[in-house]
């Protein structure tokens, strides 16, 4: 800690001295804003469902990963998944590693909303999100996405990484008469 006040403009005084320790008249180094680095955490999220394509009214589960590279903690991040055309949440679970926590009872409702809070992620810590779906689109494509943001307070290096798509080709259902 360098006791230095984040977005606090400071001014320095310096005095040169030369080899002989000759000293020399004292400069003002223009003012110079500081903001130390916070805690860093590298998250980053995978989605899949392991498949191309999916029938219209089938089900399908997605497996979302929410990993920390550190070199911090991330106690507090927030998952999300948004809600997504053509598909309809029915089910969350989570699974945690590395030391992280899952959060208690996680929902749908959270997930499509404010988001899911995991209450400890360190580095080297995951979480795993299964979430179950209906697939309601008759025809198209099915795109779901997930992401998860550090907590105050925690700066993320590589913030690219901290969103997934996966993305399914929906087969309609025959209608087969006898």
């Amino acid at each position: 800690d360098t006791g230095l006040a984040a977005g606090t403009t400071y001014l320095y005084r310096l005095r040169a001295f030369d080899a002989a320790e000759n000293v020399g008249d004292w400069a003002v180094v223009s003012a110079t804003t500081l903001v130390p680095a916070g805690p860093g955490s590298d998250l980053a999220v995978t989605k899949t469902d392991g498949v191309a394509s999916v029938a219209s009214g089938s089900s399908t589960t997605y497996t979302v990963v929410v990993s920390n590279s550190g070199p911090s903690g991330a106690n507090g991040a927030i998952v999300t998944d948004p809600v997504a055309a053509g598909l309809s949440k029915t089910s969350v679970s989570c699974a945690a590693a590395g030391g992280a926590g899952c959060p208690a009872a996680p929902t749908i409702g959270q997930l499509q909303g404010a988001g899911v809070v995991v209450p400890t992620l360190p580095a080297g810590g995951s979480v795993t999100f299964l979430i179950g779906a209906t697939v309601t689109a008759a025809s198209g494509n099915v795109s779901n996405t997930a992401a998860a943001a550090t907590p105050a307070g925690v700066t993320d290096p590589v913030p690219g990484n901290n969103t997934a798509t996966d993305t399914n080709t929906v087969l309609a259902l025959a209608n087969v008469g006898v």
